[in-house]
């Protein structure tokens, strides 16, 4: 949801570049992109996180150099 509120439109694939320089593989949002990482602890934020829970590649975006293929509406 947050793709289409900041990028006004939808992420439909994406790739981390990791800290080696290296990329990752194509992910598809809720397809191919859980992360063997899960969050410990709970949070609370606009997006409630449950403690133990699975979460996504992308929260990697937050640290690591990314690209992604985006869906605008015409």
């Amino acid at each position: 949801m947050a793709d289409q509120i900041i990028e006004k439109g939808r992420i439909i694939a994406y790739r981390i570049q990791w800290f080696n320089g290296s990329w990752s593989t194509w992910f598809g949002p809720d397809l191919n992109d859980l992360d063997i990482k899960f969050n410990i602890n709970s949070a609370t934020c606009a997006a409630p996180i449950k403690d133990r829970s699975m979460r996504r590649m992308w929260s990697y975006f937050y640290d690591h150099i990314h690209e992604f293929i985006i869906c605008k509406p015409n």
